[in-house]
């Protein structure tokens, strides 16, 4: 009869290369942790990107605002309305109308300047009129335009 040496596993050809973590292994898990992780941190800024839209939705209206004081003969300035004289003589009106604020011009048309508004005031200055938007989110955002 044979003696048949018994082995614990069956693919232990494999087991027997296997002698441990290498000194190659090592140079190698580093560099490619090396080269990964300047991408970590940039994919991290990535996703915590905030979105600036409302606000420069905001400074949008007021330049278009500013552009048209600088464009009027006259300016009035009454709660939430706001109107300029144009040099044709059309009254340009800027107003609150439900979550939007529109501009008309001589009360016809409806162009909407921002939306999702809570709520619009203008406050007369000797100098002109401060305007205060109030988003929905309740972000408020205030800006200071001169007499024509």
């Amino acid at each position: 009869m044979q003696k048949k040496k018994s082995m614990k596993f069956v693919f232990t050809v494999i087991l027997l290369k296997n002698r441990g973590f290498t000194f190659v292994s090592l140079l190698l898990s580093l560099a490619i942790l090396l080269m990964v992780l300047p991408f970590i941190g940039m994919f991290y800024q990535s996703i915590n990107n905030t979105n600036h839209y409302k606000e420069q939705a905001v400074m949008l209206t007021f330049q278009f605002l500013r552009d048209e004081a600088d464009q009027a003969i006259e300016m009035q300035a009454e709660g939430d309305t706001l109107q300029f004289v144009s040099i044709p003589g059309d009254v340009i009106t800027v107003s609150q109308y439900g979550k939007l604020i529109r501009r008309q011009v001589s009360g016809e048309g409806h162009e909407i300047l921002l939306r999702e508004v809570s709520d619009f005031s203008v406050n007369r200055l000797p100098y002109g009129a401060r305007i205060t938007v109030v988003m929905e989110g309740g972000e408020q955002y205030q800006k200071t335009i001169r007499n024509p």
